[in-house]
């Protein structure tokens, strides 16, 4: 099996000042993974206005679109220092049906929604892969305005993914949650900013500290640390090195204004210089 990568998810527009700029999970982790190395596919959805598709292919990556009537259109507003975001716009869905015919099977498969939008059918559908997940995306649902909130959803549908990756600011109650969670995915990970990152693996919990670092942008910090993680699991299958590795790429990305590619020799040079006596097993 060569070292190749198939995410899944939507590739979208952000708006950011008046104007359209790239964004979605599946974009950044697709750009940062095929950089540092991985043979890189997308399947995604957009539609003809999508301005970003032949930035993406210029990598190198192979980019399968389901067809769409329009793109989805993501909006941040910031009010007192709380963020309240639109979807104005998505893209189709992503089922089982819409998988492409592949020579030989993915190394890994990241599962990256945005807006509900990858049927989590597909979780159990890679059985010769490594099949890793973003959770962000299935919580989230909207009003006829098109303003973001959370939704319940049921944990037993993450049931075929191995690794599985979301943010304190994710899930209302997490530590109510993380006992299903950690019952239905193998090895759980939990990034908390600047405060680190817990692993959840059987029955331990380990805390990594995060890099100490001027915070530039915090964008894709949590997709390039989950890029970071893989590429380095699927070298060694150390959770240490994995998690160090994901805190060196995302402490790359975060001390500069957009998407940070750095390069492995650089990241390795951050990951040699980690504090191994601060990480703390519970």
């Amino acid at each position: 099996m060569n070292k190749s990568i198939l995410i899944v998810g939507h590739c979208c527009h952000d708006i950011y000042e008046g104007s359209y700029i790239l964004g979605g999970s599946a974009a950044y982790a697709a750009i940062l993974s095929n950089t540092l190395g991985l043979d890189t596919q997308i399947l995604t959805s957009f539609g003809e206005d999508f301005q970003f598709a032949n930035f993406i292919e210029s990598y190198g990556i192979k980019i399968s679109n389901v067809s769409s009537s329009e793109t989805t259109v993501f909006e941040n507003i910031y009010k007192d220092g709380i963020r309240i975001q639109y979807i104005h716009n998505r893209g189709s869905s992503i089922g089982v049906n819409n998988l492409p015919d592949f020579e030989t099977p993915h190394s890994l498969v990241l599962l990256a929604p945005i807006a509900d939008e990858i049927d989590l059918a597909l979780c159990q559908l890679f059985p010769q892969s490594i099949v890793c997940a973003t959770v962000q995306g299935w919580l989230r649902t909207w009003d006829e305005s098109g303003r973001i909130s959370s939704k319940v959803m049921n944990w037993e549908k993450l049931v075929g993914i191995h690794i599985l990756f979301l943010s304190v600011e994710d899930i209302v109650d997490l530590e109510l949650h993380l006992p299903v969670l950690r019952h239905h995915v193998p090895i759980v990970v939990v990034t908390n900013g600047s405060k680190g990152a817990d692993l959840y693996h059987g029955e331990n919990k380990t805390n990594y500290p995060a890099f100490p670092v001027s915070e530039v942008d915090p964008t894709g910090a949590g997709d390039s640390f989950a890029i970071g993680f893989l590429i380095s699991y699927l070298e060694s299958k150390n959770l240490d090195d994995a998690m160090i590795f994901g805190h060196a790429l995302a402490s790359l990305n975060v001390e500069v204004l957009g998407i940070s590619l750095p390069s492995k020799k650089k990241i390795y040079e951050r990951y040699h210089s980690y504090d191994r006596l601060n990480i703390k097993k519970f």
